[in-house]
């Protein structure tokens, strides 16, 4: 059986999420999301492969989503203060 997981570090917790069949399998036989480093020491001593991926990040796609967002925020704050003082009354300077 081979087991493959995806690796993840999130606010400094170790994260092992599932991606083949046997993995969800596992999980769900577990009860949680993600394998723990101690569930796939054993399932490797059961003499089961287990292949660990790691997602890559580029850098300039990040950037521009990082981007889009910021924008679309910032778009979304103006067009909501605008529609909350539609038709109210501005103060004489």
């Amino acid at each position: 059986m081979e087991i493959v997981v995806s690796f993840k570090k999130i606010w400094g917790k170790e994260l092992f999420y599932p991606v083949s069949d046997d993995a969800k399998l596992l999980a769900r036989i577990t009860g949680r999301p993600t394998l723990l480093k101690n569930q796939l020491r054993i399932c490797k001593e059961a003499g089961w492969k287990v292949t660990l991926i790691q997602e890559t990040l580029n850098l300039e796609d990040y950037l521009k989503v990082k981007n889009e967002r910021r924008t679309h925020k910032t778009s979304s704050k103006n067009t909501t203060l605008l529609r909350n003082n539609a038709g109210k009354k501005q103060p004489d300077s």
